[in-house]
């Protein structure tokens, strides 16, 4: 399904409804981009979001990160809530009742007043092993729609579910989930990820993980590791620290 309008009012009781997101490194493949590609029209953004039961998970983390997208785009702040507040109230009033418990609302959005959205059912793709691959280069600071500098990590994988990035020689995300850590007293999650998550800010306002500089050589002192997205729950992707291959 997919609805492209142009950005909707903020929608006050829909807001106040849902508002109560160095080691044996390989490198990355020579000549891969380093940031999206410009083109001829505005950038564009993405935001997945978590509805359960039809009801969207951490809209204010997502809010949040949005606004900080569109300033660095010299984009006015308050789009954000019509970015998000549009394809929500229009999905209490389009969408079909839905197939599954967990769907996946895909929002692709710019700084001058457009958006489109899907939803579909979410299943998790399995994780079991990660490949650490160095990625100095890598720029994914704000939720870019264009992931192509993400694909060609993950396609360097070897052989492994995905990738755990690098830079700089301080651990940071995979491709699609930011990681925690665990030592024996706390999750740790990494200071400078590749992309602030929505799940992660509502983890460390919750005190449930606490950020730390960590390099490769943390995780032979480390005992499990966790995968956490938009869509994946806390604790749903547990991994022993064996799971990560040089």
């Amino acid at each position: 399904m997919s609805v492209k309008r142009t950005f909707s009012p903020f929608h006050t009781t829909f807001l106040v409804g849902y508002t109560t997101f160095m080691m044996h490194l390989e490198e990355i493949p020579p000549g891969q981009p380093q940031r999206p590609t410009p083109a001829a029209h505005p950038p564009q953004l993405l935001e997945t979001l978590c509805l359960l039961h039809r009801v969207p998970q951490r809209v204010e983390q997502h809010r949040v990160r949005m606004a900080a997208a569109l300033a660095a785009m010299n984009a006015p702040s308050r789009r954000a809530l019509s970015a998000l507040d549009g394809p929500l109230v229009e999905l209490l009033h389009d969408a079909p009742p839905p197939t599954a418990d967990r769907e996946r609302l895909r929002l692709v959005y710019d700084g001058v007043g457009h958006y489109t959205w899907t939803l579909h059912p979410y299943t998790p793709r399995p994780v079991r092993t990660l490949r650490l691959l160095a990625a100095d280069h890598l720029d994914y600071a704000h939720k870019w729609a264009d992931r192509r500098v993400l694909d060609a990590c993950f396609a360097a994988r070897a052989g492994a579910d995905d990738v755990l990035l690098v830079r700089h020689g301080r651990l940071t995300d995979t491709t699609i989930a930011n990681v925690a850590l665990w030592d024996g007293h706390h999750w740790c999650t990494p200071a400078e990820p590749l992309l602030r998550g929505t799940h992660r800010a509502h983890l460390l306002e919750r005190d449930l993980i606490v950020e730390r500089d960590l390099t490769p050589a943390d995780l032979a002192r480390c005992l499990r590791l966790r995968l956490f997205n938009a869509m994946l729950a806390w604790g749903e992707i547990d991994l022993p620290i064996s799971a990560v291959l040089l």
